[in-house]
């Protein structure tokens, strides 16, 4: 599917924000013999490895939910955006047993400096 293939296209770049004054800034620090291309490749390859871990992270507490509510992985996950972040993540978190707290809480404090830290 091709719409499927643009927004993942989509994602990627905004992860990587090519064109914002962050890369700019951060070249400024390369030594002038610095291979551009190896380091170009070493965070482009990261960051796709970081963001397939993170939605295998994410998919795999919603396949989880969506057996012990019995729904559907499509149901649980149809509440896309913030209602995936604030709900089906945080009921997830609640079958973690007596460390659910301690993992909700990480989870919450990792997306206030998300938002704080997000260009």
């Amino acid at each position: 599917d091709m719409e499927l293939w643009a927004t993942a296209c989509g994602q990627i770049l905004f992860s990587l924000s090519p064109g914002c004054g962050t890369a700019i800034t951060m070249s400024s620090y390369t030594h002038p013999t610095e291979d551009i291309f190896r380091v170009c490749m070493i965070v482009s390859l990261s960051n796709s490895l970081f963001s397939l871990s993170g939605g295998f992270a994410i998919f795999s507490v919603l396949g989880n939910l969506a057996h012990t509510t019995g729904q559907t992985v499509a149901d649980v996950a149809s509440k896309s955006g913030t209602g995936l972040a604030f709900i089906s993540i945080a009921e997830g978190m609640t079958t973690f047993g007596s460390a659910a707290n301690v993992f909700s809480v990480l989870f919450f404090i990792t997306l206030l400096s998300l938002g704080l830290d997000s260009t």
